[in-house]
């Protein structure tokens, strides 16, 4: 049996049962960083990168190195791995892919082990959906030229900075990279996985990631799009994702959190009966 705590006990016990565990409900500290990971992180990284290319002039330096490696011309514009393998073969697996999601949430409303499914699956289309049609409705509104476009690649353009094209230009469809698009779209993936709590969310980036700097890359190398192109293609897609899972998934998935927190977080005391039947130790006044 436990002695009973001296009379100094009452009032500490009576501080640490007004003080809070943490200056904000564990629920409320998680939603916070969670937009602190998926928007201002991600932000700051694509004002970064963009700076960082636009200082350092990034797009003339790799698309000039590409060019003079295959002979100061496209030697891989035409080349049946660049074309056939992953340009067509590329946008043909994406297809695949949507043609599998669309096929699985149909499903849902059939089979009772996929019903689950079915908010997740219908994230997944609408922001690969959409995140594909801003890219190229983008393309046609930005009258940004490609590489092989300038007589500095082999064109017949004077070569001129992208908002100079933006600003006087009314002819290219090169930004941002469509292709590319192909494979970034699928960062709804990582998404999917998010609000599943599930670990293959990183496995889902990963593909989603792999997927679209291969498309990018060879694009790159047929002298289709600058790496720029490419780093606004990945944001529009990731933050495309973002508004959708907030417009579509976000409620659940907070609701979620506060479950968990609620079945894992410690009962304050605030009465010494309390404290005692809690901690087995008798509190004398």
């Amino acid at each position: 049996m436990h002695p009973a705590v001296n009379d100094a006990s009452p009032s500490l016990l009576r501080r640490s049962a007004h003080r809070p565990a943490s200056p904000q409900p564990p629920a409320q500290l998680s939603m916070q960083k969670f937009w602190v990971n998926h928007l201002c992180y991600p932000l700051l990284a694509f004002v970064l990168a963009v700076l960082v290319i636009s200082v350092f002039h990034l797009d003339r330096v790799v698309a000039d190195a590409l060019y003079w490696s295959e002979g100061h011309q496209w030697a891989l514009k035409d080349s049946w791995i660049t074309t056939t393998l992953i340009h067509k073969g590329g946008k043909n697996l994406s297809i695949a892919i949507a043609v599998v999601t669309f096929f699985l949430l149909a499903g849902s409303w059939l089979t009772p082990a996929l019903r689950h499914w079915r908010r997740p699956l219908t994230f997944l289309l609408l922001a690969t959906a959409t995140s594909s049609l801003l890219v190229v409705s983008a393309k046609s509104l930005t009258h940004i030229a490609c590489p092989w476009d300038f007589n500095r690649y082999g064109g017949s353009l004077p070569f001129m900075s992208e908002l100079d094209q933006f600003l006087h230009s009314d002819s290219g469809r090169c930004f941002p990279a469509g292709h590319a698009s192909a494979g970034y779209a699928w960062l709804a993936l990582y998404f999917v996985g998010l609000y599943r709590h599930s670990g293959w969310r990183w496995l889902g980036l990963l593909l989603a990631v792999l997927m679209g700097v291969v498309f990018g890359v060879s694009q790159q190398l047929r002298g289709a799009h600058f790496i720029s192109h490419d780093v606004w293609t990945f944001a529009i897609s990731w933050f495309t994702a973002l508004v959708w899972f907030r417009l579509a998934l976000y409620r659940s998935y907070k609701q979620s959190l506060s479950n968990s927190v609620a079945t894992t977080s410690p009962v304050l005391t605030s009465t010494p009966s309390a404290y005692a039947a809690e901690t087995g130790i008798k509190v004398s006044s």
